[in-house]
């Protein structure tokens, strides 16, 4: 209960960068494999086949030889970033290396 009042008293930037560093420092532990935090919204509607990730929406596609990534806004509506990597799981990462590092830059 505690806890749960003094993140509502936190700008959500540094909530949401207390909650990827924790799940980051579970993961280097190997408790657990990977993570994904979905942010539930009546007014939001996901891309087909995307998925929330830290309140963006991450989309990974196979092209011909690589798998490629992009990272939309919140909304599903503007392209913020995209990339590529030759595995599906290396594309993925570097996905959400990168949202982890841009909302990192943020506090």
């Amino acid at each position: 209960m505690f806890l749960r009042k003094l993140l509502s008293l936190l700008p959500p930037s540094m909530v949401r960068f207390i909650g990827n560093s924790s799940f980051a420092n579970l993961a280097e532990r190997q408790t657990i494999e990977t993570w994904i935090v979905i942010e539930k919204s009546e007014e939001i509607d996901l891309q087909p086949d995307c998925y929330y990730y830290c309140g963006l929406q991450l989309k990974i596609v196979h092209a011909s030889e690589s798998w490629e990534w992009f990272v939309y806004d919140g909304r599903g509506i503007d392209l913020i970033k995209s990339g590529s990597n030759p595995t599906e799981e290396g594309s993925l990462a570097e996905a959400k290396k990168w949202i982890d590092d841009f909302f990192r830059d943020e506090v």
